[in-house]
């Protein structure tokens, strides 16, 4: 090891274009390694394992709940904490049910962002437990 320490890897799954650029930079800004895909791609299975995903929850292909849930019930991915976001704030319960660790109401400030992630990460939870 050269004494760098290694980037924390997320997984952005966000369907709109300008939001993923905008939510991609602010992770990279930060320090993050990003990648991005489709929800689709998460239940094929081709992706390289992250230590967080962010899903947004309104996708044409499958909803953050349901992946959420899928990534849950897989043992390779049942302990990586979930972020999902949503302007709708009836999300909020279906995301705690789906396992998710934090719900991200829309819109959000780009701290608001920084700070679920770090709490993620920090804590290892995967369990939901407040509302940024």
């Amino acid at each position: 090891m050269t004494g760098e320490r290694e980037l924390k890897k997320i997984m952005l799954i966000e369907d709109d274009p300008d939001s993923q650029g905008m939510l991609k930079s602010i992770l990279l800004q930060a320090g993050y390694a990003v990648d991005t895909t489709e929800g689709t791609a998460i239940v094929a299975e081709n992706y390289a394992l992250p230590d967080v995903f962010v899903l947004d929850n309104f996708m044409p292909a499958i909803h953050g709940v349901a992946l959420c849930k899928f990534l849950k019930l897989k043992e390779h991915t049942r302990s990586i904490p979930v972020v999902i976001m949503s302007g709708d704030p009836e999300v909020q319960r279906k995301a705690e049910n789906a396992g998710a660790a934090l719900f991200l109401r829309k819109p959000f400030h780009r701290q608001d962002l920084l700070d679920c992630i770090e709490a993620v990460l920090n804590t290892g939870d995967t369990n939901m437990r407040k509302t940024a």
